[in-house]
């Protein structure tokens, strides 16, 4: 079994006793924002904290980002703002995973931060920030961390300070909320578009393997994903899922792994290609730091004979043409960006 094909399950494992009248009901009900859906995916989330060892953060109650969302108390009565922590500050947060889309106007930039602190009134936002906030409010969870927002996204400075944070964030939230089906941020978590799916995106890649827990709103259902177990509207009792151990990978399957994340992460899209090397660093720093190997652009020195062996490979998956370049056009494949040409990310191919 590859490493990033763990949602295989168990023979009728199950966790948890048998679901209640009121949470079966959803499994009729079509919204992934109704109330029945909701106390679904809060079930889910209170059996894996009951249940599941592997999935418990790190930290009881982890450290906030340096900048989060307070989306202000579960009745809506104060409006979401801005919050910089003070590198000490505790306490639960989600994390937005979602598809930026071509338009980027709503983000924080080094002249607006001042605004954001005084208030982001969530009419003004992004169809699918602001049902982010609501589902943060639904859990009766205080703080939210959207990169578009808690990023300075004219600060190239602040921007590799948060890259290099990109694995912590996620492996300390309590969840992530994955924007499954909206192919930007004008989509909703709730409502469905027409547009690519944000799975198909190269920088959700880390985001899903570094989130101890994740809660899945697509098209026509909500899933959930954690460490230990699957999830959904359609099959509610907790699978328990078989290999799934991608969290601290032993020396000795590390390089099987990594090439299962490479070959995968390659076939994603990416609409910036100076992202490249960005987008998996994150996932690249924790696994190193779990198996104490030291990363080079993509490859790791203590096997780096065997990473070197790498080839292109062709693929059926739509490339987005909105980003592709001359070179690209004429058929060449290397890429706009600083890595060496020995390195798998110099393409823009599957490899």
């Amino acid at each position: 079994m590859g490493f990033l094909a763990p949602f295989q399950v168990a023979n009728g494992a199950e966790f948890g006793p048998i679901l209640t009248n009121g949470i079966q009901r959803s499994l009729n009900d079509h919204s992934t924002g109704s109330d029945a859906a909701i106390k679904l995916a809060k079930w889910w989330l209170e059996r894996c904290r009951a249940l599941h060892r592997t999935c418990r953060n790190f930290q009881d109650i982890p450290r906030l980002p340096d900048r989060v969302i307070d989306v202000g108390p579960p009745d809506g009565s104060q409006e979401p703002k801005l919050f910089e922590t003070d590198g000490v500050e505790r306490g639960d947060y989600l994390t937005l995973s979602h598809c930026w889309g071509k338009t980027r106007s709503f983000v924080t930039k080094t002249r607006t931060v001042n605004e954001r602190i005084r208030g982001i009134p969530i009419s003004t936002m992004p169809k699918t920030f602001s049902d982010a906030v609501l589902i943060t409010r639904m859990f009766g969870v205080r703080f939210l961390w959207i990169d578009a927002l808690c990023i300075l996204q004219d600060s190239s400075w602040d921007w590799e300070v948060q890259a290099a944070e990109m694995a912590a964030i996620f492996r300390n939230s309590l969840f992530t909320i994955s924007a499954a089906n909206a192919a930007d941020n004008d989509g909703g978590c709730f409502v469905t578009r027409d547009g690519r799916n944000v799975s198909n995106r190269a920088w959700i890649l880390q985001e899903q393997i570094l989130s101890p827990r994740t809660l899945v709103l697509d098209e026509n259902h909500i899933h959930w994903r954690c460490c230990t177990s699957v999830a959904s509207e359609r099959h509610p009792g907790m699978k328990v899922i078989q290999n799934y151990d991608f969290i601290l990978p032993s020396q000795a399957s590390f390089r099987t792994v990594w090439h299962d994340v490479v070959e995968n992460y390659t076939s994603r899209s990416l609409t910036k290609r100076t992202d490249k090397l960005a987008a998996i660093h994150g996932l690249a720093t924790a696994l190193g730091t779990a198996a104490r190997f030291t990363y080079i652009a993509g490859l790791w020195k203590e096997h780096i004979q065997l990473d070197l062996v790498w080839r292109r490979r062709r693929s059926s998956i739509q490339r987005d043409d909105s980003v592709r370049s001359p070179t690209q056009e004429a058929g060449e494949h290397m890429l706009e960006i600083p890595a060496p040409s020995w390195s798998w990310a110099s393409l823009d191919s599957p490899v």
